[in-house]
Order: structure tokens, then sequence, then C-alpha cells
């Protein structure tokens, strides 16, 4: 198994910091960090990979059904009504 660092997580685009990741692991909506070895009690979170590959596979698919449903809502709203003809600015 392999374990990612705070750094490699930037390298997927998550930015945060460590306010953040702390608020969001606590939250629930964010895989819990582990710590590994002696060197770690100065605080160094790591995560392991096949978590944080889940996490953005969820974040990806909760996306999609989002785009999907605003996709299905968009093709069956109504149109709005023709415009009376004498309102129509453009053929007075």
């Amino acid at each position: 198994m392999r374990y990612l660092t705070r750094e490699d997580l930037r390298g997927r685009g998550l930015n945060w910091s460590a306010t953040h990741f702390s608020r969001k692991m606590r939250e629930g909506t964010f895989p819990r960090a582990v710590k590994l070895g002696r060197q770690d009690r100065l605080g160094r979170n790591y995560w392991p990979q096949d978590e944080i590959d889940l996490w953005f596979a969820e974040k990806r698919a909760a996306r999609d059904r989002r785009l999907a449903e605003a996709a299905r809502a968009a093709a069956v709203a109504p149109c709005a009504p023709p415009s009376p003809r004498g309102n129509d600015p453009v053929n007075k």
C-alpha cells in the first residue's frame, strides 16, 4: 500500500491548508490521515492512496450526477411564451 503526503495531495490539486484538511477529516468528508514511524511525532500525516483515489472517484461521480440532473432539467424546462405582437420591440 502506498501512502500520500500533503505535498502529494497538492500535486493532485488539493491545495488546502493544514487547518482545512483537519476540518474536513473531523467532519468526515475527507479520509482520515495516519501517522507512520517515529519521525511523525511532529505531526506529519499520510493518507492511504486507495482511500484518496476512492474519494476523488466519489467526487467525480457526484459531479457527473449533478450535471446529468441539470441537463435533464434544462431539457424539460418550459420555454417562455412568445411575446404578443404589439409588445415585440423588433416588429414595431
